[in-house]
């Protein structure tokens, strides 16, 4: 993850205590119990957190968990169509996305107060 996030830049827009991978706990997917664990260290909501998935394993445990999920694979390849599910084609792309939620977020909470 570490190559992957720093030749995107996504290293710049999380810190490594916060990204969490299948290593946090030994519970495979497609249940939640991953997804909702890194909610609970980070003490948000389900509702409030996106998931990066490149499996379709892996986005049913983002949707289980109640999270929104990105879903990496090329767009020539079929993928689920459930509600909400964003997919792009290159890891790349993700950063973009990302970028514009934490602004969206930072936007809101500075209204909010």
């Amino acid at each position: 993850m570490e190559a992957k996030f720093s030749s995107t830049g996504l290293d710049e827009l999380l810190e490594d205590e916060r990204i969490h991978s299948g290593r946090d706990l030994d519970m495979p997917k497609p249940r939640p119990d991953l997804y909702l664990h890194a909610a609970e260290v980070e003490g948000v909501g389900p509702e409030h957190c996106i998931v990066l998935e490149d499996s379709d394993t892996g986005a049913e445990a983002a949707r289980r968990a109640g999270m929104a999920c990105v879903l990496l694979r090329d767009l020539e390849k079929p993928a689920p169509s459930w509600p909400g599910l964003l997919r792009i084609g290159h890891l790349s792309e993700f950063p973009v996305i990302l970028k514009k939620i934490i602004d969206a977020q930072a936007k809101a909470r500075s209204i909010a107060a």
